[in-house]
């Protein structure tokens, strides 16, 4: 392009024309970079664990790039624009701020702990100021040396928290009902404080703890990279007040931990189904506040968790722009489980339309975690489905049609002799790749009851919760099964019409088309079932321990509930397609 002509175009933009009001001209300027500071109070701020809070820049000392002071004579405040945090001078904790830096709501405390309880940092001192990151270092009183790096980064909406020497690990704590242990996997494990009879439970954790905060307007989220050790749930309260007090991460070696939030009004939505009312269908009273891809944790009446998409329930109005949410009416099988109790709705990931501006969790996890590290979580590789063969869906829209249409003159299937061997014997390799899946449940539920038989043993006390996860797995198969046997025979009668294509053989060979699907197809309902019999148990294993009194306390059912927890995903990896259409849906 000439570039008198990009000129032309670059002043029209911003010199308005003759006539035009000068007034709605405004001056375009770059947004101004992500900048992170540090301030000294000057003196400790009274109502510091309360919020909201203001920055008083006028009020603040504002230390200059590249100081970092041995001390503060107030509380330090390190702030990035949408995160704020203020490592009291009392020691008495480090508070967590989010949301606009025109007004930062409370959302959590952060102390260190000492056994299961937790102790005061003493000694603040900066470590990092150059506009980019900011850091304040902190001692753990009587923690032998022990301490933490508390560091916010310009652009990133978390706070992080760095182990210096051997801390144990940080108690956050941000009072709440719900809490939610995402599972990329599978179905989320949702924990409501109101089913937790103990003061204090270790949950099997996986990187990520989510928090719903704030009647719908925050999603707490705290991510750690060292998976060395279980969280643990301080609960408190009786009845519906009954509340998640303080959740325990711990660092394990040169750990990280990590704690933002996801803010924006109805970011997340709660409700309680009555029993029946799932059948029903029903208007939700919420406004989805933006587009993404939101999941809805619903309770089952067997005590486990369905993770559900709740986009397709979701109806845009293409004037408005505003959302509508209904749930459908909700039909059973006879025996199946049905949601009853409360339901939770949050955005699991971003799509392509969610604002650019709006942090969620993969934007958390990869700010945190990195790309590399996610990847492993998240297990991509195990989310990927494999096949062999052709499905019988494709054998039954192509063979069975070869006996209609007037094919039954002589020489047509010794013509398609190729093309009609090639079908058999994709078809059984395919049949076979489904029977060798389901025989590896099989294999599951063998030595899976195997080990279940063995803590029963060691742990007397633990009974009634072992008895229950062995039922669950011996609705399994105990076998391969063999459907590709009572297909062979069929299969050969078809091939018999290559040579002898007579009306009488094609009548012989339409006939023994027809069981083929039906079979195979009988093949990936079995597979399917298996699938969900032990996404079921893998959920199952958490929500038992919660409710069981003598597991809730017991260590022995802790590490059972992480070994069935692993050894299920590991068999629900890499999934047969057909097997589940769910297989890698978040």
């Amino acid at each position: 392009m000439n570039k008198h002509i990009v000129i032309a175009i670059v002043l029209a933009s911003v010199i308005p024309a003759s006539g035009a009001d000068t007034q709605t001209v405004k001056k375009v300027e770059a947004a101004a970079p992500p900048v992170a500071v540090l301030y000294d109070t000057g003196a400790a701020l009274p109502d510091a664990g309360k919020g909201p809070l203001q920055i008083e820049d006028g009020k603040w000392t504002k230390i200059e790039n590249g100081k970092t002071p041995k001390s503060f004579k107030g509380d330090a405040v390190l702030f990035n624009g949408s995160v704020a945090a203020v490592i009291r001078k009392d020691g008495a904790g480090v508070e967590l701020f989010a949301g606009s830096g025109e007004g930062l709501n409370h959302r959590a405390r952060l102390a260190p702990l000492a056994g299961e309880g937790t102790a005061a940092f003493e000694g603040a001192a900066a470590s990092a100021n150059d506009g980019t990151v900011v850091a304040v270092d902190v001692n753990q009183k009587g923690g032998d040396k022990a301490g933490v790096v508390f560091s916010l980064s310009a652009g990133t909406p978390l706070l992080k928290a760095t182990a210096k020497g051997k801390p144990e690990g940080l108690r956050v704590s941000a009072p709440c009902r719900f809490g939610i242990l995402p599972d990329f996997f599978t179905d989320d494990l949702m924990i409501d404080a109101r089913d937790i009879q103990a003061a204090r439970v270790e949950i099997p954790s996986e990187h990520f703890f989510l928090q719903m905060l704030a009647d719908g307007a925050s999603i707490l989220t705290v991510v750690w990279d060292k998976n060395e050790r279980d969280i643990n749930l301080n609960v408190a309260g009786d009845g519906d007040k009954r509340l998640l007090s303080g959740t325990d991460v711990y660092f394990g070696k040169d750990g990280n931990i990590w704690a933002g939030c996801m803010e924006k009004k109805g970011i997340w939505f709660s409700k309680d189904l009555a029993k029946g009312e799932e059948e029903k269908g029903m208007a939700l009273d919420w406004q989805v506040p933006f587009p993404a891809k939101w999941k809805g944790d619903f309770t089952c009446t067997n005590r486990t968790i369905s993770s559900a998409s709740f986009n397709q329930w979701i109806k845009t109005d293409a004037k408005t722009g505003k959302s509508t949410v209904a749930l459908p009416q909700f039909k059973r099988k006879p025996g199946e489980a049905g949601y009853e109790g409360p339901f939770v709705v949050y955005p699991a990931r971003r799509d392509e339309t969610t604002p650019l501006d709006q942090i969620l969790l993969d934007d958390i996890m990869m700010r945190s975690l990195g790309s590399g590290p996610c990847s492993y979580i998240l297990d991509v590789s195990g989310r990927t489905s494999s096949g062999k063969g052709i499905f019988t869906c494709s054998y039954d829209w192509t063979v069975p049609r070869m006996t209609l249409g007037g094919k039954e003159e002589a020489g047509f299937w010794k013509d398609d002799r190729v093309f009609l061997r090639k079908m058999h014997k994709d078809v059984l390799v395919f049949m076979n790749h489904i029977q060798d899946r389901i025989g590896m449940y099989a294999g599951f539920r063998k030595d899976m009851l195997a080990y279940l038989d063995e803590q029963a043993k060691k742990n007397a006390d633990l009974g009634a919760f072992i008895g229950k996860l062995k039922a669950q797995v011996s609705k399994l198969p105990d076998k391969r099964p063999s459907g590709d046997q009572a297909v062979k025979p069929l299969l050969q009668e078809v091939e018999k019409c290559i040579y002898l294509d007579t009306p009488e053989q094609v009548v012989k060979s339409k006939n023994s088309t027809r069981p083929v699907p039906n079979i195979a197809e009988g093949q990936d309902d079995h597979l399917a079932a298996c699938r969900r019999m032990v996404k079921l148990l893998r959920a199952m294993a958490v929500m038992e321990m919660m409710h069981d009194p003598a597991a809730g306390k017991s260590p022995a059912a802790g590490e059972i509930v992480k070994t069935v927890r692993a050894k299920s995903q590991e068999i629900l990896r890499n999934p047969a397609h057909h097997e589940g259409s769910e297989a890698g849906a978040w």
